[in-house]
């Protein structure tokens, strides 16, 4: 019996996705090019107050932190939310402190938000054939 229960915790224990060996290497090679960067920074760090997109707080969350972190989640193997087109995905990701606003479609903007949207395009595995992220298009604030 006690052997049985053993089991039983094991098999709590193991990791929902089981990775091949093609994966991890793939998984590990998440970028988020200079040009794409420069396009976050450009448009979601705005100089003035609320340029009518979707902000961040610079003081709670600076470019390469945001950068280096997304990346981070990205290869730690994140689930997929939705399929945006053929060769995009989009990732949701939630940190423990608020990092920016977002704009709702009144034209508005809705409450400080904790959430971030990554779009990303994506690489399939050579092995088994499973998606990876390869390369971010785009992260901003998200309800």
């Amino acid at each position: 019996m006690i052997a049985q229960h053993k089991a039983t915790i094991s098999m709590r224990m193991r990791p929902l996705r089981f990775k091949c060996f093609s994966c991890n290497s793939t998984s590990q090679n998440v970028k988020v090019p200079k040009k794409r960067q420069k396009h976050i920074i450009k448009k979601h760090y705005p100089k003035k107050k609320h340029g009518g997109q979707s902000t961040f707080f610079k003081k709670s969350m600076p470019p390469q932190c945001l950068f280096y972190k997304v990346k981070d989640v990205l290869r730690s193997g994140i689930e997929a939310s939705e399929k945006q087109s053929r060769f995009r995905y989009v990732y949701y990701y939630t940190f423990a402190f608020k990092v920016g606003i977002f704009r709702n479609g009144n034209g508005g903007f809705s409450s400080a938000t904790k959430t971030v949207k990554i779009v990303c395009d994506h690489i399939e595995c050579a092995k088994c054939g499973r998606h990876w992220p390869s390369e971010v298009v785009t992260i901003y604030p998200y309800i």
